[in-house]
């Protein structure tokens, strides 16, 4: 495949805001990206916030003026006020920002110095911590061009709150419902690293709320999981699974051929979805994005067929670092859509300052 089109973007963010444990900063831990009119919203795995920037008038292309804003403002975070969210992925739709943290459980990490012994009883040790279990959505709105968030927004039957999916066993109502899955039940109980449940990817279309799997993989299949919520009566801070479809089903199974790679995430591109596949683990590998035509119909009920996905992009991808990690489509007004490409570890060529990183943007083939 020929080498793809590419230009870059500076994302800078703030000092005052950018304040991460240890050494590390936000552009360190970039995790998900959305984008709407001139601003872009970015996740950052180690927060519990989601941060925007807004496009300034530069060349080459630079997006800054960066504000936070704190998860526990607008959503009661599951686990209380304490744990990353670890989020995965953003997307705008219907007047709301939606976001989705990974749901993967971890493994315990032996310390230096330990035994054996005690090495090996640190390593039989999994959790999967509340705060990471969160689907939710929050109303945007615009003042001035400026988009905010808002716990509430709008009035009557136009009303917007902020909502996350309910609570339930094992971690909210999307773990308890899978766990007597035939395909992924068995790996609730693996860390995601080692293709546990983990999920990286997120896309709206109308009812429906996409969320793509990094793990697990079986076989050459990656999986995404098709959703629709409704308001909990007499809670409207909360969201349940609603059923759906011929069978009335909680969810809804596609398995797309990503050739063993798992789904790093999702962006809408017309009625087609780019899926963003990557490595289940964290080591160095092949990044790809694949299109899955007709996947962001808002209809779509058959099962995935193989011409229905096809690669549209071969990504770089560093030794160690520059792990592509979130994908936006930004329209052109030259017909040709590019793809904004926002990398975990960037590699230390990207740094601009001490805040600030280069992401990629590549034109989309026709």
């Amino acid at each position: 495949m020929k080498r793809p089109s590419r230009g870059r973007v500076a994302l800078q963010f703030d000092p005052a805001l950018d304040e991460l444990e240890g050494p590390h900063v936000m552009r360190d831990g970039l995790s998900g990206i959305s984008g709407s009119g001139d601003s872009l919203w970015v996740a950052c795995d180690e927060t519990r916030s989601v941060e925007r920037l807004d496009r300034a008038r530069a060349r080459p292309p630079l997006f800054a003026a960066h504000a936070s804003f704190a998860l526990d403002d607008f959503l009661s975070v599951p686990g209380g006020s304490k744990g990353e969210a670890d989020l995965e992925d953003l997307d705008i739709a219907d007047g709301y920002l939606w976001l989705v943290g990974s749901h993967a459980a971890s493994r315990t990490m032996p310390e230096p110095g330990m035994s054996a012994r005690r090495v090996a009883k640190t390593l039989a040790r999994t959790e999967r911590k509340p705060s990471r279990c969160l689907i939710a959505r929050i109303p945007i709105v615009g003042n001035d061009g400026t988009q905010h968030l808002r716990k509430r927004a709008g009035h009557g039957d136009r009303k917007r709150l902020a909502a996350r999916l309910e609570d339930g066993r094992g971690g909210n109502a999307l773990i308890a419902a899978l766990r007597g899955d035939e395909h992924l039940g068995d790996s609730l109980a693996l860390p995601g690293k080692e293709n546990g449940l983990d999920i990286e990817g997120l896309a709206v279309v109308g009812d429906r709320v996409l969320l793509g799997l990094r793990g697990p993989v079986l076989n050459d299949y990656a999986v995404i999981l098709e959703i629709e919520l409704r308001p909990v009566r007499g809670h409207p801070s909360l969201l349940r699974l609603a059923r759906f479809g011929r069978g009335q089903r909680l969810y809804r199974k596609h398995f797309l051929r990503l050739g063993g790679l798992g789904v790093r995430g999702l962006a809408r591109q017309g009625l087609d979805l780019l899926v963003l596949a990557g490595p289940t683990s964290g080591l160095d590998g092949p990044a790809r994005v694949h299109r899955w035509i007709g996947g962001a119909r808002s209809d779509v009920q058959r099962r995935v067929r193989e011409g229905d996905v096809i690669k549209a992009l071969d990504l770089p991808v560093g030794q160690g670092s520059d792990h592509p990690e979130g994908i936006v489509v930004v329209p052109s007004r030259d017909g040709r859509d590019r793809l904004l490409v926002v990398y975990e570890r960037a590699a230390k060529a990207r740094y601009l300052g001490k805040h600030g990183v280069a992401a990629d943007l590549f034109v989309l083939p026709a």
